[in-house]
């Protein structure tokens, strides 16, 4: 027994490999059923794959798997629970790692969807979509559409699965541009509906004003329905990203303006003046504009006959507004009872109700439809709340019928069930189907469970008949058992079993009663001696019983001789702990194996075995004891390093921990793994702070690109104008942003591209105001010259006549091509020489050129230039040259 213990457990704990696939390739079904805790401690502490795999082969038993599942090598078991799944627990195939192998072992969609259904937690679903890969992958990302997923399935991710992580980024991205164009979208509606009251509420009284301010209003009304298109745009693709969508019911700013163009006759003004009928207009306020519109259009039609098209309008408009006018009168008239009351669940004293709530409902149907309100305004609150309590009555009791039909279904399937069984001559469950059936049907009304009750009434009446016929068959049936009793005398019939259906029998037989007749009392006594020589053969087989009994006695007092040889020359201080486990736990087994043991004479024996077992487990102990102090020392070690830096020096001492655990001895498997989860979290906790401090450090970049790269995007799309300010502000805000890190090159190269292109717009702004500030002024220039008066014209303020303007203004003109490296005209050559040589001489060799803008200034002051011929052209070559 322990000896081929001992051969075993040296082949599991041989430290060559090959030695212990050999002897796992060569180990029998029976040899290692007794073998299994062996197993088991093999199986945690072996290393090779291979190995492993031939463990898990011979386990009998996986529901010790389910602890190893969280550690070292978890992803193998799993893989192997889900290979075996017949074989595995419900606990071990709802684990996360035993899911996520079945998941990527599925071939088809609907297994898949199966397995996920199983799956809720967010963080499980990011891991699975990082672990697996293919059609299962696509699954899982289906799974994850809300922000907080996709942001944790983005961090999760990096560095490690480039398909998710684009999966998750895009998805975000998708969803900040649809929330940044569905803001824009509703600002910008926002933006438009103050504007639309601002230019409706102005005053204009010409007509001239008022076809302004409609033209005005057209053009708006255009651009409001742009941005509700990019706002209905936006939320499709919210809606499209699975992505809630807010209530962006804004107030149509044009309801009630008549934007269609004047019309030239005076009936078509009496017909626009007419208001547009809306819910919130009152009968008083109706009344007074047709009233008004009456007697405009009455005196008008005394003075001429107003066109067919405008009359058609005109009555047109005039009933519409009639009509909403009487309906104004009849809700106000209107009274709207509540609606009955009516429980959420079926009941007997829920009729009365059901029957009023139908007479509410058509009376407020006729109600509503009294009211007559038009259809195309919109309904007031007093009759938007009167359907909706008409709606809601009316779900409330289309789901009691829907219960009721439901409830009188049920019953009528429990009537054929018990049909059914009375056809097969089962009275008990006839019987239950029929009270299930009753209770079913004392909820409902009357005239729907008549006919029910009639077929019950006569499957009640059958059911006393069969009750009746069951009593008269009770010899048949002792004499069909006395039958079987002598049947069995000569059957081939394992003993035990022979013993079991003997009792079987008795048991119907007692389960009869007593003999009720002469005949019963002769077949009773028929039926004991069958019994008796049915039951001879299993005499022999309990003689055989009492003898195992006896060398299982003589096994467990073997067993106890060995412990105590053992217990006497083990050395405590160099022991095997490992080994002393086994034969603790194996010597349990093989005592328990060693059953049954002939009564009462064991009682010393068993006394002394766990006295025994007790000193093992007592030299045990204290070895585990002194060994888990000693990883708890290491744990608290290893805590107290989680709390600083986490740096090369913490890591290395950290793996110092490791190793120094490592040398540490064995200590119980549950202790030991509650350990090592704890020393094992304190390690991570180390490494992951080192890791988080990288990815922290990386995210932060991230962030910081991600925000320049939106700050560039959203400045390259401005349509503004483009300003000084607007180029501070964004230089800015991209120096405020920081230090992008390696990867923000791009970003920085951008940034460059864009600054340097929005300063050439800047030019192009700046040179093209120059030139219209030029041509404006050349323009009043003309005018002073033809017309003389004031001018709004700062450069022309304090001008004044000079003698000689014409040859001032050629002179000036001249200067200004020099100034602009212009051509003059041929005959002004000698002219433009002479001035070149005299700014040269002020310049003292160096020509002193004026600027433009002084140029400007002295031809703007000149005044009383006149119309000439020469002067124009003297104005054009002058402008020309300062453009």
């Amino acid at each position: 027994m322990l000896g081929k213990w001992f051969n075993s457990a040296r082949k599991l704990g041989d430290e060559r490999p090959d030695v212990r696939r050999q002897f796992l390739q060569t180990l029998s079904a029976e040899k290692a059923r007794d073998l299994q805790p062996e197993l088991l401690d093999a199986l945690s502490r072996e290393s090779e794959t291979d190995n492993r795999r031939l463990i898990l082969n011979h386990l009998t038993d996986l529901t010790p798997l389910t602890a190893l599942l969280d550690g070292e090598h978890g992803g193998a078991y799993a893989e192997y629970l889900a290979g075996h799944s017949e074989r595995a627990t419900d606990a071990q195939l709802a684990h996360p790692q035993v899911i996520r192998a079945r998941l990527a072992g599925a071939d088809d969609a609907q297994a898949r969807t199966s397995l996920l259904a199983q799956i809720d937690d967010t963080k499980q679903l990011v891991e699975l979509a990082v672990s697996l890969r293919g059609d299962a992958q696509n699954e899982v990302l289906a799974r994850l559409h809300t922000e907080e997923a996709l942001q944790a399935l983005e961090h999760a991710s990096r560095h490690r699965d480039k398909t998710a992580n684009r999966y998750a980024r895009e998805r975000l991205q998708q969803i900040r541009t649809a929330r940044e164009g569905l803001s824009a979208a509703e600002e910008r509606l926002r933006n438009l509906q103050q504007t639309v009251q601002r230019v409706a509420s102005a005053a204009a009284e010409d007509p001239a004003a008022r076809e302004a301010r409609r033209t005005h209003l057209v053009a708006l009304k255009r651009e409001h329905t742009g941005a509700q298109s990019l706002l209905q745009e936006a939320l499709v693709q919210l809606t499209a990203l699975q992505q809630p969508t807010p209530d962006t019911a804004l107030h149509d700013p044009f309801q009630g303006l008549d934007l269609s163009p004047p019309q030239a006759s005076p009936f078509g003004e009496v017909v626009s003046n007419l208001p547009q009928p809306t819910a919130n207009m009152t009968a008083d306020r109706i009344q007074h504009a047709l009233d008004l519109a009456a007697e405009q259009w009455r005196t008008l039609s005394d003075l001429e006959a107003p066109p067919d098209t405008l009359a058609a309008s005109y009555q047109q408009r005039t009933q519409s507004l009639r009509a909403l006018h009487d309906a104004n009168r009849r809700i106000q008239a209107c009274t709207w009872p509540d609606a009955p009351s009516l429980p959420e669940r079926i009941s007997a004293n829920v009729w009365s109700e059901v029957e009023a709530t139908k007479t509410w409902l058509r009376e407020q149907q006729t109600r509503i439809q009294a009211i007559a309100w038009p259809a195309d305004v919109q309904p007031p609150p007093q009759l938007l709340e009167a359907t909706a309590a008409h709606d809601a009555a009316r779900a409330r009791l289309d789901a009691l019928m829907a219960q009721t039909d439901a409830q009188l279904a049920n019953a009528s399937e429990l009537v054929g069930q018990a049909r059914a069984a009375l056809e097969a001559g089962e009275s008990k469950q006839a019987q239950e189907h029929l009270g299930s059936a009753r209770t079913l049907l004392e909820t409902l009304p009357e005239q729907r469970t008549r006919q029910l009750n009639k077929s019950m009434n006569g499957l009640y009446a059958r059911l006393g008949e069969l009750k009746d016929w069951q009593t008269f068959a009770t010899s048949p049936k002792r004499e069909a058992l006395l039958a079987d009793m002598q049947a069995l005398i000569d059957a081939e019939v394992a003993p035990d079993d022979r013993a079991e259906r003997i009792k079987a029998l008795r048991g119907e037989w007692n389960a009869l009663g007593k003999p009720a007749n002469k005949h019963e009392y002769a077949l009773r006594q028929a039926f004991d001696e069958a019994a008796e020589k049915a039951f001879e053969p299993c005499r022999a087989h309990f003689a055989e019983m009492n003898e195992a009994r006896r060398e299982n006695l003589a096994k467990r007092q073997q067993l106890v001789e060995q412990l105590t040889t053992y217990l006497q020359t083990v050395d405590w201080k160099d022991a095997d702990l490992r080994a002393a486990d086994r034969i603790m736990r194996t010597a349990r087994q093989e005592w328990r194996a060693a059953f049954p043991v002939p009564r009462g004479k064991d009682k010393a024996l068993n006394e002394r075995f766990e006295a025994l077992q007790n000193e093992l487990h007592n030299h045990l102990k204290k070895a585990w004891d002194a060994n888990a102090d000693a990883k708890r020392s290491i744990i608290t070690r290893a805590e107290a390093l989680t709390g600083e830096d986490a740096g090369g020096a913490t890591t290395d001492a950290v793996k110092a921990l490791q190793a120094e655990w490592k040398s540490v001895g064995p200590v119980p498997r549950k202790l030991d793994q509650k350990l090592w989860s704890a020393f094992r979290q304190a390690c991570d906790a180390v490494f992951e702070a080192r890791k988080q401090a990288s990815d922290d450090r990386q995210a932060a970049f991230e962030a910081k690109r991600q925000s320049a790269a939106a700050l560039c995007d959203a400045f390259e799309a401005d349509g503004t104008p483009p300003t000084r300010k607007a180029l501070a502000e964004f230089t800015d805000q991209f120096a405020a942003i920081g230090d992008l890190g390696r990867d923000g090159r791009s970003l920085l190269g951008r940034f460059d591209a864009l600054v340097n292109g929005y300063e050439a717009k800047l030019a192009d702004a700046a040179r093209r105001a120059q030139v219209d500030q030029l041509k404006a002024l050349q323009v009043e220039d003309e005018r002073l010259a033809r017309e003389g008066g004031d001018t709004t014209f700062d450069a022309f303020v304090g001008r004044k006549a000079v003698d000689n303007s014409t040859e001032v203004l050629h002179e000036l003109t001249i200067i200004a091509e020099i100034v602009a490296e212009r051509p003059s005209a041929p005959e002004d050559s000698a002219q433009r020489m002479a001035l070149q040589v005299e700014l040269m001489n002020k310049g003292g060799g160096i020509a002193t050129l004026p600027s433009r803008k002084e140029l400007l200034h002295r031809w703007c002051n000149v005044d009383g230039k006149g119309t000439s011929d020469l002067v124009c052209q003297l104005r054009e070559r002058f402008f020309n040259a300062l453009a």
